[in-house]
This record gives structure tokens, sequence and C-alpha cells, in this order.
């Protein structure tokens, strides 16, 4: 991650639930507490804050960065493929068949509250370029 760069878990801000298996991800990272704050709060997180909690391995130099990952995926690119490919299905598969139930999970709750009081309400806040007020909901 760049060293200027900051994440940002938007949903709830929204009205609605994180997606992409990161209710599953997350937890697994970085324990349950911190998942919850950084998936809840709609906080932005600093590169130094997600290295802390698990989501980067790396802080790069902003000047510098393309070249540096670069240099990163030739390294992988330059090893065996067929190693590679075993060493991610071993690492991935005893969670595949749970983390795509959790991201259908995600999928149905993003569907329910999608167009919701709470999210029609930050998307009027946002069309409005004010800040949403969920006091009546």
């Amino acid at each position: 991650m760049a060293a200027s760069a900051r994440l940002r878990c938007p949903f709830s801000e929204l009205g609605l639930v994180a997606e992409a298996g990161s209710t599953r991800t997350f937890p697994a990272l970085m324990g349950r507490q911190q998942a919850m704050w950084f998936l809840m709060a709609s906080e932005w997180m600093s590169a130094e804050q997600c290295q802390s909690a698990g989501l980067v391995l790396e802080i790069l130099p902003d000047e510098g960065f393309a070249e540096a990952v670069q240099a990163k995926a030739a390294h992988l690119a330059a090893l065996p493929p067929d190693s590679l490919a075993e060493a991610k299905r071993l690492i991935a598969d005893p969670d595949r068949d749970r983390l795509k139930a959790v991201i259908d999970a995600e999928n149905a709750a993003l569907a329910r509250l999608s167009g919701g009081p709470a999210n029609r309400e930050a998307v009027t806040a946002f069309r409005e370029k004010r800040n949403s007020d969920f006091s009546a909901l």
C-alpha cells in the first residue's frame, strides 16, 4: 500500500452492509472487534492502520510505488506458476465454501437494504451535499 493511501469501508454510512466477503475476511485478518469497527464505523484507515490490522503486507513510499509493485510482481512471475497456483489453492480451499456462503449472505443483505430508508437518506444527502441524518429512522 502506498504510504499516503487510505482505505474506507463506507457501507454503514450508506445504509448498507459490507460485501465481497469482507465480513469473513476482515475478522480472520484482524480479529472480530477491530473488524467490526472498521466495517461499521465508516472511518478512513491510514496505511499504518491497515498494516497493523493485517490488511496490508507492506507500506511502500509514494515515490516509486508503481516501480516497487512491478518489481514484486516480476519476482512472482519468475517463479513456477504451478507451484504458486498450488500454494494459493491449498491456502484458500479450506475457507472457499464458507466464503461463498458469506458472500451470498452479504449479497442478500445488500439487496434487502438497497433502496431502504437509510440508503435513500444517504443517497439524498449525498446529492444535496449534506451530512446524512438517520435519526428519524
